[in-house]
């Protein structure tokens, strides 16, 4: 008996179980497993280690100039919009202020800002200051996570 409750699980499994790279899939949900950054303090750039879990959702972008687009989960509007689709090898890449790059066959991503530091000592100026400098820039992170489509 315990036998065929064993079969009948596995061939369950088996003949459920799709890759949401077989299907075409409209929407993931995307959780930040680790989390690194810098931040400058006392006159230099020191490694900072987020213990944040962000959340994403992947979905079709809410601008007809887009395929798709990234939302900070619990809000309203997509964050980044990415210019084309998924590609043949499961890419989708999203850009803007932040970088967000995910394969639908790993369900792996890896999300990335780099604005503020890029952008400390160019002479731009914002609304805070007269020159954007590391002392106001924003905090460099890079994120990895996995998504799960739904």
């Amino acid at each position: 008996m315990y036998q065929k409750m064993v079969v009948f699980a596995l061939v369950a499994t088996l003949t459920t179980s799709i890759s949401a790279a077989d299907v075409d899939v409209e929407k993931y949900l995307c959780v930040t497993d680790l989390s690194t950054g810098f931040f400058f303090e006392k006159g230099e750039w020191r490694i900072a280690d987020f213990d944040v879990r962000k959340t994403f959702i992947i979905s079709k972008s809410d601008d007809e100039r887009y395929e798709y687009g990234l939302t900070d989960f619990g809000s309203k509007h997509q964050a980044l919009h990415c210019d084309e689709g998924f590609n043949k090898y499961g890419w989708l890449t999203c850009k803007g202020w932040r970088n967000f790059r995910f394969n639908k066959r790993s369900l792996r991503f890896i999300h990335t800002s780099d604005y503020g530091y890029v952008i400390a000592g160019t002479g731009i100026k914002d609304e805070r200051t007269d020159e954007i400098t590391d002392e106001i820039t924003d905090t460099p992170y890079m994120e990895i996570g996995t998504c799960s489509p739904f």
